[in-house]
């Protein structure tokens, strides 16, 4: 090769993306909005069971639950809530609020509470957190790729070449 010559790997422009990379889309607004909003709701449930809040105490102790159960589902909430919130663990803590969620729903009908109820509140915050965490799925490999992930990426298991 002449010397004023050089060779494709290093006549590359500064900004060129790898044709194996795609560069991952930009996560939608109301699934950000969606994930504020949950983080900041389930923290704040959090902490309220955390603290000796009369009508929380008293709901507790009506279902026939502990003080202890009441301090876990508190550190639960303010656990998946905080998750939520951080970019880096966004998709995370929402399936966690939609497992917490979906374990509320559980112990409401085994206490007898009305199953409609438990399946429209619980439920439905449930799936808001489950479709919220789906939406902002590229988010997980952007924070690990910065940006940019294998062109074949999330089309099923990886080829094996021979």
């Amino acid at each position: 090769m002449p010397d004023n010559e050089q060779s494709p790997a290093t006549h590359r422009p500064v900004d060129a993306v790898d044709e194996r990379l795609v560069v991952l889309p930009v996560s939608p607004g109301w699934a950000l909005r969606s994930a504020a909003l949950l983080g900041w709701f389930f923290a704040g449930a959090g902490v309220m069971r955390l603290l000796p809040v009369p009508f929380d105490v008293a709901l507790f102790e009506s279902w026939g639950l502990t003080g202890g159960f009441r301090a876990a589902v508190g550190v639960a909430e303010l656990a998946v809530g905080v998750l939520a919130l951080t970019a880096r663990t966004r998709v995370i803590g929402l399936i966690g609020i939609g497992v917490v969620m979906v374990s509320a729903g559980t112990v409401h009908v085994v206490l007898g509470h009305l199953l409609v109820v438990a399946i429209l509140v619980n439920g439905s915050l449930a799936a808001a957190a489950f479709a919220t965490a789906w939406a902002l799925r590229g988010e997980v490999l952007q924070v690990a790729t910065g940006g940019l992930a294998p062109a074949d990426a999330g089309r099923g298991a990886p080829q094996v070449r021979r």
